[in-house]
């Protein structure tokens, strides 16, 4: 929990700031899974938002599922294959070329999903214990929240 604090990704408060900064949470349990893969272990933490009811209260229209490698592959062919085409189109159109280019974004999932944020609305319902007079507050996305994207 240290490093996940000190990444930014949950703030640790006093039990006493929390109950007077949300007046209606929800606290969840933690886990961690614990893997070991090539001789070094892996951790990950789990909040169980199902249990607490937590994710009942969250808003998700719709499931978000990460492209798995292959598709980030067809993509990238299929944009290549189009590219003339579309430059074509602009050109056609009249509209500008100057700034014409593909823009990749890359994400590092050794944190799961974490560099989404939670709505600060829905942070009262993101609230785990700490130490007995603390509890985390977990500010961006985890295992266990019903709106994280799925693998």
């Amino acid at each position: 929990m240290e490093r996940l604090v000190k990444l930014g990704y949950v703030n640790a408060m006093k039990k006493q700031d929390a109950e007077e900064m949300f007046s209606e949470a929800t606290v969840s349990r933690l886990a961690m899974i614990v893997k070991e893969k090539e001789g070094a272990k892996k951790r990950r933490v789990i909040i169980d938002m199902r249990r607490s009811g937590g994710n009942n209260l969250a808003v998700c229209p719709e499931r978000i599922i990460l492209p798995r490698p292959e598709d980030v592959v067809t993509f990238a062919r299929d944009m290549k294959r189009e590219e003339k085409s579309l430059w074509d189109h602009y050109k056609a159109c009249g509209w500008s070329t100057a700034e014409w280019g593909a823009e990749w974004a890359l994400a590092d999932l050794r944190d799961a999903f974490m560099h989404y944020p939670v709505a600060e609305r829905e942070l009262a319902h993101c609230l785990a214990p700490g130490a007995p007079d603390e509890v985390f507050v977990f500010v961006a996305l985890l295992f266990g929240f019903k709106c994280a994207p799925l693998v």
